[in-house]
C-alpha cells in the first residue's frame, strides 16, 4: 500500500470549507526526473537519426563546405561570376522577396548554398555506397588470387565509407533484396530435386515448372517485381506474418529456440540472486547501448556491413495473440522486467529517480523474491503461462475474455510491456557437466521448462538456476529423461514404482532375468494409467551375469533387442561393468594424434614447455576424453601412465634407462560441473567475464558470491495480482495439457564431439560447414537409408530489412559422394575428388542464397502472391509439400571478436550453442556450434512418436560419419606406420 500511496502525485479532497490540495513532493520529483529520462532518449534518438539520415558524412562536416563556399565567394573578384554565385543570387532573391531580409542576406544564401551541397553530397554518397554494396561478386572471389575488378571495387568501398559507424549508420545505404527471375528460380528448384524423386514424378515436376512459368508464374512475378518498388524487402515482412505469426500451432519447441551459457571456469560461484542481478543489468546496459546506437555494424570481412534491422527487438518486445494471426508489439522504452518464482509473478523497476539500478540493487530485489516472499501463488497463477505454451486460439479468445479489463488487464500489461522476462528457477540443476546425457537433459528443460515456468511470448527469457547457471529462450519471429533407470526388483503394493518422475526410460537392466517379462508385463499396465508414452522400438535390454531366456522378452507384443554394451554418460558400460575396450579405443586414437605431430616432437627451435603445451592440447585431451565416468581399475590407470610416459619420453628425448619422467598425468573421476540475440548474448558474457576477471567495480562477484557495489536504493519488487474464475482456471489447464504432450514427445539429444573440429577441416582444405553439412547427410543416410530434402538457414543481412534464407544442402553431388562411400569398390582418391566437388558445390550454394539467389523465399513470396489473386497453382502447391526431413543451422561463435582464447585455455570449447525442437515429425533437427578448433556441440531433436527416429542413436551416427570422412581425407598424409585410425 505505501507503494499506492508515493505514486500518487497530486490528490485534493472537497468538503464544506473548501477544496484542499495535497502535493506528494518525492512523486511529483519522481515524475519530473521520469520525464526528464524520457526526454533526454528523445533528443537522443533524433541526434541519432540526423546522424544516420546523412552518413557517411559527419554533422560536423558541413562546416568544411560553408567554408569552401565561403572562401570561393570572397576570394572570387566578383562572386556572381563564380560557379556558386547563381544559386546563391537566386537564394538572395528568395530570403528578400519571400522573407523580408533587406540587411545582410548574403551569409544566410551562403550557409543554405553549403548546406545543400552538403545534404546532396550525403545522398550522392549513399548512392555510391548502395550501388558498391550491391557487388556480390567478392563472395565468389578465390581468395588466393584477387581479380583487379574485386580490388577496385575493395579500394571504392574504403573510400566511399566512413569510419566509426553507428549501429544504423548504414542502414540507408543497403541494397534492397533483388528479386530472382522466374526462371533462375524454377532452375534451381528442379536442380534441387532432380536426385530426390522418382524419374516419373520429376518428369510431372517438369512439366508443371514449365506451365507455371509460361502461365500464372508471369503474373505472379509482375505483380512481386511491383512490389520491391515500394518495400525495401519484398520478403520480410510476409515471411513474419504468415510462417510465424499466422500459425496456429503452440510456439513452445515450434518456434522458440534455446541457448545454453558460455560456462567459464571461476573461483568463486555466485548466488542465484547475484548472477540474475549482474546479467539483469548487463542486459539493461546493451539496450542502452542499442538505444544510443554506441554498437558498431557488424562487417563482412571489415567492408560489407550487415542489416541492423533487428537489434532493438531483443528489448520490449512481446508476441500478442490473435483469432487467426497475432501480432508483434515493440515499445520504444520499458521501465521494468517481469520476474517469475515459485508459481508467483512481479514487476521489478529497473529505472528510479531517473537513475538506473546498479548490479547490487538488483541482487537486493530478487533476495527479496527469492527469501523474503513465502506467500502461495494465487488461483491459476502458477500455471498462467501454459497459455503461451499452447494453442494460440485458445490464448487469443482466454485472453479478450478473462484479461481485458480489471487487475488481470494491469498485471497482464506489466508482463507484455517488460524489456525481457526473468525466471528464477527453483530446481537444481547441473549445468557444468559436460556429460552428454546431462547437457540433453539441461537442454530439454530450458526449451520447454515445466509448460509453464517461461512466459514464451516474450522476445526473450532469461532461466537463472539455483546454482547460478544460466540459459535464455527466444521467440524465433523477435528432455525427457536420456539416463538409466535401475529396478531391481519388481514393483508391489507396498514398493510402488512412481513413473511420474521419468519422462523417458532409454535403458532397462535386470539383475532377475526369469522375473524380466512378468515386469514388463506390469510394466505395460502401469504405463498408460501414468500418461505415458513408450516406444518399444526404442527399449534395448542387456543381461549380466545369467544367461539368455528362451523365449524373447516382449513389451506390448513387441520383442526387445537384447544387447551387450551401451553408452552412459559418455562411457562404454559392458556385461562385465569394465572399460578396457574404452581404455584401448582412447589410447589407439591419441596414439595416432601423437604420431600427427611427430616432425613437431623432433623440432629443437622449441622449448619443451610449449612442445607439453601442445601434447596436452592435442594427445592428453584426446586420450582422457569422457573419463569423467569411467569406473577406473588399477591396470587401465597403470596402462594409461604408461603410455603418457612414453609420450613425455619421446617429447624429452629420454633413453629408458635415464631418470624418470614425471607424468602430470592424473587421474580423477569428476562429480558435477544462440543470429542477433547470440551476439547480443556473446557481448554479456564477454562483459561479465571480463568484468569478473579485472574486478570492475559494480560488475563482479565478492568472496561470498554476491554483487560488488552499494545498495543505495532498497527497492521492493511488486508482486503482480491476479483475479481468475475457475472457467479460466479450466482453460489453463487444457492449454497446459496440450503443451505437457508436446514437451513429453521431444526427443532432445546434444553431444559434444571432441575427436576433432574446425581446426581439422580447415586445415584439410574444407569449408567447416559443407565439411558438417555433408556429415550430417551421410549420417542420415547411414541411419535412414534414404536421402531427403535438407534445410540449412542462411542469412541475408548484406540487404536492407534481410533475414535468412534457405540452403538446400542436398545436392546431386552430395548424393554421388555418399553413394561412392557406400560401395565399397570406390577407390579412397575418387571419393576424396567427390567430396571436394561436394563442398564447392554447398559453398557455391551457401554464396547463392546470401547474395539473394535462393529458392525458398522467392516461391513463398509468389505463394503469398497467389492466395491474394485466389490463384490455385499445382506447382506451388507441391513446392510447399515437400518435407524437410532433416532441418540443420549453425549457430555463430565469436561474433564480437571477445570470446577466443588460446588452445590451452580451460574455457576453450565450453561454448555450447543452442537448439530447437523437430521441424518435421518424422525427422530430425540438428544445431551445430564449433566450440573450437577440437570440438563441436550438437543439439539433436526429433520426436518419439516417430518410431524410426532417434536423436542419440543419429549422434552417435553424426560421430561415425564425421569419423568416417575424417579417415578418408587423413588417410593419403598418414605415414605407414600410423594405423588402426577410427
Amino acid at each position: 500500500m505505501a507503494e499506492a500511496h508515493a505514486a500518487v502525485a497530486l490528490t485534493f479532497t472537497v468538503s464544506s470549507e473548501g477544496i484542499a490540495f495535497d502535493i506528494n513532493k518525492h512523486a511529483i520529483e519522481a515524475v519530473i526526473k521520469s520525464g526528464l529520462v524520457a526526454g533526454r532518449k528523445r533528443l537522443i534518438r533524433f541526434k541519432n537519426s540526423i546522424y544516420n539520415q546523412v552518413y557517411p558524412f559527419h554533422p560536423s562536416s558541413w562546416f568544411y563546405f560553408a567554408f569552401t563556399v565561403f572562401a570561393g565567394i570572397y576570394l572570387h573578384p566578383d562572386y556572381r561570376q563564380s560557379p556558386c554565385g547563381i544559386p546563391i543570387l537566386y537564394l538572395e532573391d528568395i530570403l528578400q522577396s519571400y522573407m523580408g531580409i533587406t540587411r545582410h542576406y548574403h551569409v544566410p544564401a551562403c550557409l543554405l548554398f553549403s548546406l545543400f551541397l552538403w545534404f546532396s553530397g550525403s545522398l550522392l554518397n549513399k548512392a555510391v555506397l548502395r550501388i558498391l554494396f550491391s557487388y556480390t561478386g567478392w563472395m565468389y572471389a578465390s581468395r588466393k588470387r584477387t581479380n583487379w575488378y574485386d580490388m577496385l571495387w575493395m579500394y571504392l568501398v574504403i573510400l566511399f565509407k566512413s569510419k566509426h559507424p553507428r549501429l544504423y549508420g548504414y542502414q540507408y545505404s543497403l541494397p534492397n533484396l533483388p528479386l530472382p527471375s522466374l526462371r533462375d528460380t524454377t532452375d534451381r528448384y528442379l536442380l534441387s530435386v532432380r536426385h530426390l524423386l522418382p524419374a516419373e514424378e520429376y518428369e510431372e515436376r517438369v512439366r508443371q515448372a514449365e506451365q507455371f512459368r509460361k502461365g500464372p508464374g508471369r503474373k505472379l512475378q509482375f505483380f512481386l517485381w511491383m512490389k520491391t518498388w515500394f518495400t525495401s524487402n519484398y520478403v520480410t515482412d510476409w515471411w513474419e506474418d504468415y510462417v510465424y505469426l499466422a500459425s496456429r500451432e503452440p510456439i513452445m519447441a515450434n518456434s522458440n529456440f534455446y541457448g545454453v551459457q558460455w560456462k567459464f571456469t571461476r573461483a568463486v560461484r555466485p548466488t542465484q540472486s547475484a548472477r540474475a542481478a549482474l546479467l539483469t543489468y548487463l542486459f539493461l546496459k546493451v539496450r542502452e547501448k542499442i538505444t544510443r546506437e554506441e554498437l558498431e555494424p557488424l562487417l563482412v570481412n571489415k567492408l560489407v556491413p550487415l542489416c541492423s534491422w533487428q537489434y532493438e527487438r531483443p528489448f520490449n518486445t512481446t508476441r500478442i495473440p490473435c483469432v487467426e494471426k497475432d501480432k508483434l508489439i515493440h515499445l520504444s522504452d520499458s521501465n521494468h522486467i517481469a520476474v517469475y518464482h515459485r508459481g508467483r509473478y512481479y514487476r521489478c523497476p529497473v529505472l528510479v529517480d531517473g537513475h538506473h539500478l546498479s548490479a547490487a540493487e538488483f541482487e537486493y530485489m530478487f533476495n527479496r523474491i527469492l527469501y523474503s516472499d513465502d506467500s502461495p501463488p494465487a488461483i491459476g497463477e502458477e500455471k498462467l503461462a501454459a497459455f503461451t505454451a499452447g494453442p494460440r486460439d485458445a490464448w487469443a479468445i482466454a485472453r479478450s475474455t478473462f484479461f481485458s479489463s480489471g487487475i488481470n488487464r494491469t498485471s497482464l500489461d506489466a508482463i507484455e510491456r517488460a524489456a525481457f522476462f526473468l525466471a528464477l528457477d527453483d530446481e537444481e540443476r547441473d549445468l557444468d557437466s559436460d556429460v552428454n546425457e546431462d547437457l540433453s537433459y539441461l537442454s530439454k528443460t530450458f526449451l520447454t521448462g515445466n509448460c509453464y515456468n517461461r512466459w514464451f511470448d516474450k522476445s526473450f527469457t532469461l532461466i537463472v538456476l539455483p546454482n547460478s547457471s544460466y540459459s535464455w529462450i527466444s521467440e524465433v519471429n523477435s528432455t525427457p529423461l536420456i539416463g538409466l533407470f535401475f529396478l531391481p526388483r519388481l514393483p508391489t503394493k507396498e514398493r510402488p514404482v512412481n513413473f511420474r518422475t521419468c519422462e523417458s526410460v532409454r535403458v532397462l537392466m535386470f539383475e532377475e532375468a526369469e522375473k524380466a517379462q512378468v515386469f514388463l508385463d506390469e510394466l505395460t499396465k502401469v504405463i498408460p494409467s501414468s500418461g505415458m508414452h513408450f516406444a518399444p522400438t526404442k527399449c534395448k535390454v542387456m543381461l549380466v551375469d545369467v544367461q539368455s531366456p528362451n523365449t524373447p522378452l516382449t513389451i506390448q507384443g513387441e520383442a526387445l533387442e537384447f544387447v551387450e554394451r551401451f553408452t552412459y554418460l559418455g562411457s562404454c558400460i559392458s556385461s562385465d561393468c569394465s572399460v578396457t575396450g574404452e581404455v584401448n579405443a582412447r589410447i589407439c586414437k591419441a596414439r595416432a594424434a601423437f604420431a600427427n605431430l611427430r616432425h613437431l616432437w623432433r623440432l629443437n627451435g622449441l622449448s619443451l614447455n610449449l612442445k607439453g603445451r601442445v601434447y596436452q592440447a592435442s594427445v592428453w585431451a584426446v586420450l582422457l576424453y569422457g573419463c569423467e565416468t569411467w569406473p577406473i581399475r588399477a591396470a587401465d590407470l597403470r596402462r594409461l601412465q604408461v603410455f603418457d610416459n612414453r609420450c613425455l619420453r619421446t617429447i624429452a628425448r629420454c633413453e629408458r634407462h635415464s631418470l624418470p619422467i614425471v607424468s602430470h598425468f592424473t587421474f580423477f573421476v569428476f562429480r558435477g560441473d544462440a543470429p542477433i540475440l547470440t551476439y547480443l548474448i556473446e557481448f554479456i558474457c564477454a562483459e561479465e567475464n571480463a568484468g569478473v576477471e579485472q574486478n570492475t567495480p559494480g560488475l563482479h562477484y565478492t568472496a561470498s558470491g554476491s554483487c560488488d557495489g552499494p545498495v543505495s536504493k532498497q527497492i521492493w519488487p511488486t508482486r503482480l495480482r491476479w483475479d481468475i474464475p475457475p472457467e479460466c482456471v479450466q482453460a489453463i489447464e487444457a492449454s497446459y495439457n496440450i503443451a505437457r504432450s508436446l514437451a513429453d514427445s521431444i526427443d532432445l539429444y546434444v553431444m559434444r564431439f571432441r575427436d576433432f573440429g574446425s581446426g581439422f577441416m580447415k586445415k584439410a582444405g574444407y569449408s567447416p560447414d559443407a565439411f558438417m553439412q555433408i556429415s550430417l547427410q551421410l549420417a542420415y543416410f547411414m541411419d535412414t537409408g534414404d536421402f531427403a530434402l535438407v534445410y540449412e538457414s542462411s542469412m541475408t543481412r548484406i540487404f536492407r530489412e534481410g533475414r535468412t534464407e534457405t540452403v538446400r544442402s542436398c545436392s546431386a553431388e552430395v548424393v554421388k559422394f555418399i553413394r561412392a562411400m557406400s560401395d565399397n569398390s570406390t577407390t579412397a582418391e575418387h571419393c576424396i575428388e567427390l567430396l571436394r566437388d561436394a563442398t564447392n558445390r554447398h559453398v557455391r550454394l551457401v554464396r547463392d542464397a546470401m547474395s539473394g539467389k535462393g529458392v525458398d523465399r522467392h516461391l513463398f513470396a509468389l505463394y503469398v502472391v497467389s492466395k491474394f489473386l485466389h490463384m490455385d497453382d499445382q506447382f506451388l502447391k507441391k513446392v510447399h509439400s515437400d518435407p524437410w526431413r532433416l532441418s540443420t543451422s549453425q549457430t555463430p561463435i565469436n561474433q564480437t571478436g571477445r570470446l577466443s582464447f588460446p588452445a590451452d585455455h580451460p574455457d576453450v570449447d565450453r561454448g555450447c550453442g543452442g537448439g530447437f525442437g523437430p521441424v518435421d515429425k518424422n525427422g530430425y533437427g540438428v544445431s551445430y556450434i564449433f566450440a573450437s578448433d577440437n570440438c563441436i556441440c550438437l543439439h539433436i531433436s526429433s520426436s518419439f512418436g516417430c518410431p524410426n527416429t532417434s536423436s542419440e542413436r543419429f549422434a552417435r551416427t553424426i560421430a561415425l560419419a564425421l569419423n568416417r570422412i575424417r579417415a578418408l581425407v587423413s588417410a593419403p598424409r598418414l605415414s605407414s606406420g600410423v594405423s588402426d585410425i577410427y
